[in-house]
């Protein structure tokens, strides 16, 4: 009886017996869910060990006399849990914060719905566990292939399905077999 009831706390938690944890249905993470959780929410869940960084916006315009003007803000912050191998993106506007994005690094335990872990896998498991993409698709559906960087130097490739995108460090080359691409981050984060 008591085998029962902790396979289904288990089950119910997100976690596994051996260790990992599951991302349920690819958008939630020990109950913080893209979209919807906040910064309180996080850290009641993860504590406070992290690390936080500024996340700032910029925009250009053009004045009426002809100059050219520049704004930047802040849009939200990067909470680096390093040691669980976890960062998250909290979005923010002048009424309200919520999680816009988890990164999942090699150091988490943490597997997708359907088995993916990060450090583990390569594209060529994320196509058998999830279905083809079409690699040269020029339309800006999922799932695709997506060449990305935050701050314009460091690039990732991604394969980007609905909710989940599997990432890795680097440009596509020409010539490259990308099913060979190692799976370094999976990211969580809405459409």
């Amino acid at each position: 009886m008591k085998w029962i009831i902790l396979t289904v706390l288990l089950w119910v938690s997100g976690a596994t017996a051996h260790g990992q944890t599951v991302l349920q249905g690819d958008s939630l993470y020990r109950g913080l869910q893209v979209g919807k959780s906040t910064f309180e929410d996080i850290k009641r869940v993860m504590g406070s060990d992290y690390k936080a960084e500024k996340i700032t916006g910029e925009s250009t315009g053009k004045l009426r006399d002809g100059r050219c003007v520049t704004i930047r803000r802040v849009i939200g912050q990067k909470v680096y849990y390093r040691k669980q191998g976890v960062t998250f993106y909290i979005r923010s506007n002048s009424r309200q914060e919520w999680l816009g994005g988890i990164d999942f690094n090699s150091r988490c335990t943490v597997q997708s719905s359907q088995g993916i872990m990060p450090g583990h896998h390569t594209f060529a498991d994320v196509i058998a566990s999830y279905g083809p993409i079409d690699f040269d698709k020029k339309d800006n559906t999922t799932p695709k292939l997506e060449q990305s960087s935050d701050d314009g130097e460091n690039w990732m490739t991604s394969i980007v399905f609905p909710n989940v995108s599997f990432r890795s460090v680097g440009k596509r080359q020409p010539g490259e077999n990308i099913l060979l691409r190692r799976i370094e981050i999976i990211r969580l984060a809405s459409e």
